[in-house]
């Protein structure tokens, strides 16, 4: 399929951050030659940015999906309680 696009060269790199894998960074080009030494720890550099950026972004939904959840149990729990007759009270708040 490449050399369909008329892709000659390419270059995989790792998106790693705190020695954990996130992905890979691939680039190809049509012309022929290799990338120099420059290109690669431009590329290296880029890659290193763009792993922070997906870890950050990770942990940022992580918290997100988290929120979510003790969302619903705050609003689960005390219609949870009155319907099993669980005390009138949570953390100092009465249940309705």
């Amino acid at each position: 399929m490449a050399v369909a696009e008329g892709l000659q060269q390419h270059c995989v790199i790792p998106l790693a951050n705190r020695g954990r894998a996130l992905g890979a960074l691939v680039l190809a080009r049509t012309t022929d030659g290799s990338f120099s030494p420059d290109e690669l720890e431009f590329l290296a550099q880029v890659s290193g940015q763009i792993a922070i950026a997906v870890r950050l972004l990770a942990s940022e939904l992580n918290v997100r999906r988290s929120s979510i959840k003790c969302a619903s149990w705050e609003f689960a729990c005390p219609v949870l309680l009155r319907k099993c007759g669980v005390g009138k009270k949570l953390n100092g708040n009465a249940i309705a």
